[in-house]
């Protein structure tokens, strides 16, 4: 992933005081002499080797909670509350593997350790982020710690962030042009700064200013363009943010930074690398299988509820089109009356829906007719418990934990060419789509989604989606 390059010295701050903590910890609570830097170094003992490949871990935490985000790491409060939630979740961590493992002596399993690792994390964390790297960041951000900015598009929305940026920047940005295609190059777009080329122009560019971040700004262009343009960005070196309202579903909806008072995010910054597809289809494989496993007198349970409740088979299995354009058997528990799925009102509505891209009348993007649905299927489908069968998909292959939803035949034939770009990965149980929209978005705003996941994908990104189903699934927020 691209990371400024400031950031990277972050992680292993992070790593070196999260495990100085933890060896603090144990020296704390056993009273005993730990000579590290001497001649008795613990570096074989197990709890040690523990801590070392725990703390991953719990930089991936930091990370879901956007401890990485420079608008949280040059904050005070905010950045000390979470640092605070993320040690409670890597506290959880530790807890839960104490006890799966309290048979063995890997995981130090003394509540007082534990609690003496928090509070000597903590202090570490607050010294060196908020005291030291905060302070130092600040001061030289302008000197050794610059960041050279271009922004794409000089119009309103490009012009009023260069003038955020020119008069109220404590981040180190330093701004040093425009790409435009409507104005001449080398005009002034606002005092100071001139427009240096077009558009097609960003890979010459930046190489030739050094260019360490590009934001788009660019307004009212439709969205096959705006694509291309985003991809052309994401061929250089620069990191690639977007700050435009057309897209603005996306900041609304999900991690985002703030420049100045304007809301921006990153795109296609997670080059692809080789075998990352087959690497996340076996991890996909082996957690589909363990969960299960695991739910299996879940599954048992709301099968036997089914088969009470209506006639008709438990499984609902249709054809659905996955990736690029490749159809398989899709399988959901039953929650419709038989012979429900043929619905050409339905099918209809789906196609309007697609192509004016706009939601139902109730505000919805899913287009049930609940007179259809059975009684026990209005509660598995509100909370999504009608999907777990779909595990039994992952593990044929046929998809994947997260990603985009699959589509059906007749929806894959009105859709776009950019639309079937959505469908250019393996689809997913669930998705940025279904944890952050939950049928309350147009379909455009979907698609904007789903691609935001397709050119950001990562495991960071997946374990995020999959910790925040689990509160949509319970909740049932916006399933119907």
């Amino acid at each position: 992933m691209k990371r400024r390059k400031h950031e990277y010295l972050l992680i292993v701050l992070d790593w070196i005081c999260v495990n100085a903590g933890f060896v603090l910890a144990l020296k704390l609570q056993t009273r005993v002499a730990i000579h590290i830097l001497f001649t008795h170094p613990p570096f074989m003992e197990p709890w040690l080797l523990f801590m070392i490949g725990y703390t991953p871990f719990i930089t991936l935490i930091f990370n879901l909670n956007r401890l990485y985000n420079i608008n949280v790491y040059l904050t005070v409060s905010h950045q000390v509350w979470q640092i605070v939630v993320s040690l409670l979740y890597s506290v959880m961590g530790i807890a839960l593997l104490s006890y799966f493992t309290k048979a063995t002596s890997i995981v130090v399993d003394s509540r007082l350790t534990v609690l003496y690792f928090l509070l000597m994390s903590l202090i570490l964390l607050v010294i060196s982020r908020v005291l030291i790297f905060r302070t130092v960041f600040r001061s030289l951000a302008y000197s050794i710690l610059p960041r050279r900015m271009l922004i794409v598009g000089a119009g309103k929305t490009g012009t009023r962030l260069a003038t955020r940026v020119a008069t109220r920047n404590p981040l180190g940005l330093h701004l040093t042009g425009f790409l435009d295609d409507e104005l001449p190059v080398g005009m002034e777009a606002i005092p100071g700064f001139n427009v240096l080329g077009r558009i097609e122009d960003v890979p010459r560019i930046v190489e030739e200013e050094d260019i360490d971040e590009i934001v788009v700004c660019v307004e009212n262009e439709p969205d096959i363009p705006y694509l291309e343009m985003l991809d052309r960005c994401a061929q250089t070196r620069a990191m690639v943010l977007v700050a435009a309202q057309q897209f603005a579903v996306i900041p609304q909806r999900t991690h985002q930074e703030v420049y100045g008072d304007m809301p921006v995010f990153g795109v296609m910054n997670t080059p692809p690398y080789l075998g990352r597809p087959a690497f996340k289809q076996a991890g996909d494989m082996l957690v589909a299988s363990l969960m299960a496993l695991f739910l299996a007198p879940v599954l048992i349970g709301i099968a036997l509820v089914i088969k009470l409740d209506s006639r008709g088979p438990v499984f609902f299995k249709q054809i659905r089109i996955g990736k690029g354009g490749r159809p398989f058997a899709f399988f959901k528990f039953r929650s419709m009356y038989v012979g429900s799925d043929v619905d050409k009102a339905r099918e209809e509505k789906l196609k309007a829906f697609i192509q004016e891209g706009k939601a139902d009348e109730a505000g919805t993007s899913k287009i049930v007719d609940d007179r259809k649905v059975t009684p026990i299927g209005r509660w598995i489908r509100r909370t999504s418990l009608d999907e777990l069968p779909q595990l039994f998909n992952v593990i044929r292959g046929d998809m994947s934990l997260v990603g985009p939803r699959p589509c059906l035949p007749y929806e894959w034939n009105n859709y776009s060419e950019w639309h079937k770009k959505r469908l250019s990965v393996t689809p997913g149980c669930t998705g940025v789509w279904q944890v952050l929209g939950r049928s309350r978005v147009s379909f455009r705003d979907m698609v904007l989604l789903d691609l935001y996941y397709v050119h950001n994908m990562s495991f960071t990104m997946d374990v995020w989606l999959l910790l925040k189903t689990v509160p949509v699934m319970l909740l049932g927020t916006g399933g119907k």
